[in-house]
């Protein structure tokens, strides 16, 4: 019953973190965010075992968990902040629908710009990004060249700070 009490104590808690989420984050989710801090919040009162002083710490950090595993799985949410390259926002952005013929033709010449540079790259890279840049996700990835999702995610990564600096230098 204690942890019932926790939890009534320290909603105010649960709303200055998600606040916080709120403004960094899209709009529509500030309902969702909301919940997700108060569910870090139950969670954190009702597995804390340990002196009550250090539980505003303890539930904090566990609010923030679960507001962060609540927007990735919502959104694409990453905590890096990239300035990257054409290659790299279109990898970012490659389940966007192109609206016009104009963008058709800058996206045609992006993907003929990645490619002339994706043969620059190691063979595992080059697939995994192969696979990314025809839509699937890094979990289909992972199945069809028979590894996990984060030998994919960091193939990528590694793939993309390669294509950063192979673009870097030709310019």
């Amino acid at each position: 019953m204690d942890y019932i009490i926790r939890f009534n104590n320290h909603q105010k808690l649960a709303k200055v973190i998600a606040s916080k989420y709120i403004r960094q984050s899209v709009p529509s989710l500030s309902q969702d965010i909301h919940q997700w801090a108060l569910i870090g919040l139950w969670r954190a009162a009702s597995r804390f075992s340990g002196v009550e002083s250090e539980f505003r710490f303890y539930a904090s950090k566990y609010i923030e968990g679960t507001i962060l595993d609540g927007l990735r799985k919502e959104t694409h949410y990453n905590r890096r902040k990239k300035t990257s390259p054409v290659f790299v926002e279109y990898l970012d952005n490659v389940d966007c629908p192109s609206p016009s013929a104009q963008s058709m033709l800058e996206e045609k010449e992006q993907l003929q710009s990645i490619f002339s540079h994706l043969r620059r790259l190691p063979p595992r890279q080059s697939e995994a990004i192969s696979h990314l840049l025809g839509g699937l996700r890094e979990s289909e990835c992972a199945s069809l060249m028979g590894v996990t999702q984060a030998c994919v995610s960091r193939l990528k990564l590694r793939a993309i700070e390669k294509l950063t600096t192979i673009h870097m230098n030709t310019f």
